[in-house]
């Protein structure tokens, strides 16, 4: 017999305007997050309004498309840093020594700042600003067959 789609339930206010600011800019590679908070609007799976109700609590949000805006962001900086460093060093005739990034290697040389920036300021932030204080989170919580559902193109994103 077919049986019927999970329901959701959805904390509508974790997905952020910036979250809508990062679906374009970071083009589709990068929209899982977006895809999926689409088809949350779209109905294709049953999204319930009253949480005692759902198989699943969702979690929306960006990581991605934040941690894709660090990434470029501190890359920019360290370019003009390196170039301020080269013109002064010439300047002085010392040798030059070019800033570097540092690489998580366990998370698949990922740049490290935009990596911990992205955990600490956006995810670690999204849980306790939004998620936690959420009465759906402590229902979910006490619920025996509730599971919350975090959308991500990295896995990484759910470890911390």
């Amino acid at each position: 017999g077919q049986t019927s789609p999970p329901y959701i339930y959805k904390i509508e206010e974790a997905w952020a305007k910036t979250c809508d600011y990062t679906e374009e800019s970071v083009g589709y590679r990068y929209s899982l997050e977006h895809y999926l908070n689409n088809i949350w609007k779209r109905g294709v799976v049953h999204v319930v309004q009253d949480m005692q109700f759902a198989d699943y609590v969702l979690i929306p949000h960006c990581a991605t498309g934040m941690f894709m805006h660090f990434v470029a962001k501190y890359s920019l900086e360290l370019e003009a840093r390196n170039k301020e460093d080269l013109s002064t060093k010439k300047r002085k005739g010392r040798k030059r020594m070019n800033a570097t990034e540092h690489f998580l290697l366990y998370e698949g040389s990922l740049p490290e700042r935009a990596v911990r920036t992205t955990d600490d300021r956006y995810l670690m932030k999204l849980l306790t600003d939004v998620v936690i204080p959420h009465p759906a989170f402590e229902m979910c919580v006490l619920r025996e067959n509730c599971r919350f559902l975090i959308p991500s193109i990295y896995g990484r994103h759910v470890f911390r």
